[in-house]
């Protein structure tokens, strides 16, 4: 038995050709440069972000649209130093997948050379920040706003030139962020490494990995990449400003017409059974958007998060083995090892940690997953558990034309215990409909009902222990149905009508098998 249960819908846009048509990824002149230009920022094949920039020797004026993942039309005005810093910026962001009260958003923040303040202003408020910089350069940061970013790098160029900074060496700057999910981060730190052939590395506490970036002779970002970290984008320069007005009309109308967020890579839970035991996955699902999977978006011989976002949970309700690996009952985070000949499945001990948490010292085992190649390509990464049997099943990850397996099988106590000793279900709860509570279901989470009595086998005396409980005679005791319906509750939260079912039994009783 096999459910996904999906929580957003991914917006799919092919590329941006039908409103910048004349784009071009050769390096413009020295005039347009400081004049009016563009940028593009692609997941793929998809577009996440459009600005159009207008510049002088001390401002920037930007108008863009970015969705990371909540979508957003900016207005941007700021003010630069002599070294190429940020000394004031005017921010007015339209969000329209927030509530009423906080679609609309002003920010101001005025930099000086030990200092920063900002102001962030909506309906709902006004956040008051401050900051001492230590007198380094001080940029505002955002994920999906390059203007920005090619400030960031300009400004570092600058300064690794005015301080004729070492070969190698890297310039240290501070960074302030501006939306709202950002408000309680700290000033943090990023730090800007040149490198030979008009090139540099970009490195701050917010990312994970390195960017890399090209630039013109007068230090102007000429094309970005993400790949080295998580955040996978190709950005380039545009020598003719895009229609970022229509842009913003098609994001707008589909978030609108989705009511709210719309994820990047959309979280997915799967919820399966075999035999006896349950288990829960719990990831997120990137696109292929066109790319290169393996050994490119996924590199070889690099622990992947299997997935996107947090890290991929599992959990299950018995003992088994993946891959002949033995788990215990219980929770872990799946990771995979890919390599240019094969694949290693890595189980994790730690649970609730973000993807780029991997903790190696927390390690349950390592085993190899069998690999094939499909004759269709899967656009979605997608993770699901095949019941072969009450005994075995499969976990399955597929993404574009690779597949990998490795082999479930059940270890629970119940299926190795001698004949007489096995829980001989005879119905189901005859208070309850049997379309609604089949001995199956009960038997998943470790309870058996059996006419007015619940059943618990060996293997989920846990479902009791520290409980007060009422011993009645040799082998039956009484345990309150609040007890029982908690349990129950947590694999079946969405079983409403089941639950007002069983709710008006007030006590219960349970056999416990020696």
């Amino acid at each position: 038995m096999h459910h996904t249960r999906h929580r957003f819908a991914v917006l799919s846009i092919a590329s941006l050709s039908l409103y910048v048509t004349a784009c071009t990824t050769s390096a413009p002149t020295p005039s347009a440069l400081s004049s009016r230009y563009g940028f593009l920022a692609l997941l793929g094949r998809d577009t996440v972000s459009v600005e159009r920039v207008v510049r002088t020797a001390d401002t920037l004026v930007s108008d863009g649209v970015d969705r990371f993942p909540r979508v957003r039309r900016r207005h941007t005005r700021v003010t630069l130093g002599p070294d190429g810093g940020i000394r004031h910026l005017e921010m007015d962001i339209q969000t329209p997948g927030e509530p009423a009260n906080q679609r609309v958003r002003r920010v101001v923040a005025d930099v000086t050379n030990d200092s920063v303040k900002i102001e962030k202003r909506d309906s709902s408020g006004v956040v008051n920040i401050a900051f001492a910089t230590g007198g380094s350069i001080t940029m505002a940061h955002l994920p999906q706003m390059y203007s920005l970013i090619d400030l960031y790098f300009e400004a570092a160029l600058k300064r690794a030139v005015t301080t004729r900074l070492n070969a190698g060496d890297s310039v240290r700057l501070r960074q302030f962020y501006i939306d709202r999910e950002f408000d309680r981060f700290p000033l943090h730190e990023g730090f800007v490494r040149p490198m030979p052939g008009g090139t540099a590395e970009l490195w701050h506490d917010w990312l994970a990995g390195i960017g890399d970036a090209t630039f013109d002779s007068t230090h102007h970002m000429l094309t970005y990449s993400g790949v080295r970290s998580t955040d996978k984008v190709d950005v380039k320069r545009l020598a003719v400003e895009p229609d970022v007005d229509a842009v913003f009309a098609r994001f707008a109308a589909f978030v609108t017409k989705q009511g709210g967020k719309v994820e990047l890579s959309v979280r997915d839970t799967v919820l399966a059974s075999v035999g006896i035991a349950n288990f829960v996955i719990d990831y997120s699902r990137p696109l292929a958007r066109g790319r290169v999977l393996l050994g490119n978006l996924v590199p070889f011989d690099e622990v992947w998060r299997t997935g996107a976002n947090a890290a991929t949970q599992f959990s299950t309700s018995v003992p088994i083995t993946v891959g002949g690996l033995k788990l215990a009952a219980g929770k872990y985070t799946l990771w995979t090892l890919p390599h240019a000949h094969g694949v290693e499945l890595i189980v994790n001990s730690e649970a609730g940690q973000w993807g780029t948490g991997y903790n190696g010292t927390r390690d349950v085992g390592r085993r190899t997953m069998a690999t094939a190649v499909t004759s269709t390509a899967a656009e979605k990464f997608t993770i699901t558990i095949v019941s072969t049997d009450a005994h075995h099943g499969m976990l399955v990850m597929e993404w574009g034309t690779f597949r990998w397996t490795a082999t479930i099988v059940i270890l629970s106590a119940l299926l190795h215990d001698p004949p007489h000793h096995r829980i001989q279900e005879s119905g189901v709860l005859h208070l309850l409909p049997r379309l609604i509570a089949p001995r199956d279901i009960f038997r998943g989470i470790g309870i058996v009902f059996v006419a007015r009595r619940v059943v618990i086998p060996r293997h989920r005396r846990d479902l009791v222990a520290g409980h007060q409980i009422q011993r009645l005679r040799k082998h039956v005791i009484r345990l309150p149905i609040e007890i029982v319906m908690r349990h129950i509750e947590n694999h079946f939260r969405r079983s409403i009508g089941f639950l007002q079912l069983v709710l008006p039994l007030r006590a219960t009783y349970v056999r416990v098998r020696k």
